[in-house]
């Protein structure tokens, strides 16, 4: 392991590094199947933006990036973050990229999930953590169901892709919800 930040069973979590941004990671915000329901992708990547993002994050006191690491293999398979953290409402939004997909399925993204909620309300005090996602990505929504996010409410029709429009399904999960597990 290198520069371990949260560790469980299948991976871990550390900072991001500016080495990341010169690998794969840099190609999964150009693939289309990796973007399909991001806000990435829209555009093309470029070393430019990849850098500001890398900027902005690790600088950020509302904003917390970690590569998700396989601990079977040391590879960086996606990145998982903390976005908008209000330290006076005590929530934020989770955001999450799985960019290898040889890694989908065998839950690493949950366990990933489960160890930056128990960050988010353990250590840094938060109350809430919400994600969006669209109506028919459904593998998310039984992943955020999975780790113990609930469905709070829908945008209709908040996105389109592919001439066609989508609700955006929003999901919380609650410190005292998680804690009771």
């Amino acid at each position: 392991m290198k520069n371990p930040f949260l560790v469980g069973e299948k991976c871990y979590l550390r900072g991001l590094s500016v080495d990341d941004l010169g690998t794969e990671y840099f190609q999964w915000l150009n693939d289309q199947n990796t973007t399909k329901y991001m806000h990435n992708g829209m555009f093309p990547n470029s070393d430019k933006k990849m850098k500001a993002f890398f900027d902005r994050v690790t600088d950020s006191n509302t904003d917390l990036v970690l590569a998700i690491i396989s601990k079977i293999d040391d590879v960086h398979i996606g990145n998982l973050g903390l976005h908008n953290i209000n330290w006076i409402y005590r929530k934020a939004e989770l955001g999450i990229l799985v960019g290898n997909n040889s890694y989908a399925g065998k839950g690493l993204a949950s366990e990933a999930m489960r160890l930056l909620l128990g960050h988010s309300f353990n250590r840094l005090g938060l109350n809430k953590v919400f994600v969006r996602t669209e109506e028919e990505n459904t593998a998310a929504y039984k992943a955020f169901e999975k780790v113990g996010f609930k469905e709070e409410g829908r945008l209709r029709q908040e996105c389109m892709r592919d001439g066609k429009f989508f609700d955006t399904v929003y999901m919380g999960a609650l410190k005292a919800e998680f804690n009771s597990k």
